[in-house]
């Protein structure tokens, strides 16, 4: 699909990132007896609830594996993503956790390298450089503060965002959007119901929280998706780095989670990295259907 409205796609990807950063900021707000594992799961049933009725012509289709193998790979793969994510978002800054999350484009790399002998154009390799230092910045700042199991889940998060990422080709050219985007609520609530953690009976404001999560995950995800749908790739790919400066900016003035200084650097380089692979990427991934936040996917 050609870009549409270049207006209506910035705002649907600044809409996307505000959004996004909503999420991550009401999880924190969750206690300890709310783990990630029920806030994840929570956020799966929330958009299974949402879009059943637009999957429930397709469920058919959905359950012949040979014909949807690539949907629920993308959506298993993103499930276990979203996971990790959401278990940084529990021990560490959001910040943190969304740089983490970031470093999906040096598996990617790897992966379409092996998979499709893929070179990096001269600017992807600095832009990987960059990107690795800043992780080694932010491994080495998390190791100083005891915190080396959150760089370890995040490296794993992004490494199943890479392959969610790959498999999302195929999976968009057999299926609608909101189609993948519900199977992927399927597989996040399984994955997450799996994954040990305390689980408890809500109160009312925590209840408050979790529907903000699972509101704010689905709105971000639509809006990340038709943000793709109205401009090109790199320039879709580009706004959803405003997340990690609404994040950092969110730790710096609010939590005190990350200081100014191997923290910050660490998460600065890895955004710039990724920015460098983004817009000199070769070829441009033509994917305009639903889009993996990061993790948080990118829903």
């Amino acid at each position: 699909m050609q870009p549409e409205n270049e207006s209506l796609g910035l705002l649907y990807g600044v809409a996307s990132a505000i959004l996004f950063s909503v999420m991550a900021i009401a999880s924190q707000q969750l206690p300890s007896t709310i783990s990630s594992s029920q806030i994840s799961s929570f956020r799966g049933l929330f958009t299974v609830i949402a879009l059943f009725p637009y999957a429930l012509p397709h469920l058919k289709k959905l359950l012949d594996f040979k014909l949807a193998r690539s949907v629920w790979v993308r959506s298993v793969s993103g499930g276990i993503a979203v996971i990790c994510y959401f278990f940084n978002l529990e021990f560490s800054s959001a910040a943190d956790a969304k740089a983490m999350a970031n470093t999906n484009p040096f598996y990617v790399a790897i992966f379409a390298w092996f998979l499709y002998r893929e070179r990096l154009t001269k600017f992807e390799f600095v832009g990987l450089v960059i990107l690795l230092y800043g992780a080694w910045l932010l491994a080495w700042n998390m190791n100083q503060d005891d915190s080396g199991l959150q760089w370890i889940v995040g490296n794993v998060g992004s490494f199943f965002t890479a392959i969610a990422f790959l498999s999302l080709k195929r999976a968009s050219g057999k299926f609608p959007t909101n189609v993948i985007v519900f199977t992927f609520g399927v597989a996040v609530a399984l994955v997450s119901a799996a994954t040990p953690g305390n689980w408890a009976m809500p109160n009312a404001m925590e209840w408050m929280w979790l529907i903000l999560v699972g509101a704010t995950g689905l709105g971000g995800q639509i809006f990340l998706t038709y943000s793709y749908m109205n401009l090109k790739n790199t320039v879709a790919s580009a706004l959803t780095l405003l997340q990690s400066l609404l994040l950092i900016g969110y730790d710096l003035a609010w939590t005190g989670r990350l200081d100014s200084g191997v923290g910050l650097w660490g998460n600065v380089l890895i955004m710039i990295g990724m920015s460098l692979m983004i817009l000199w990427k070769k070829k441009p991934v033509p994917v305009p259907a639903a889009i993996l936040q990061s993790p948080q996917t990118k829903a």
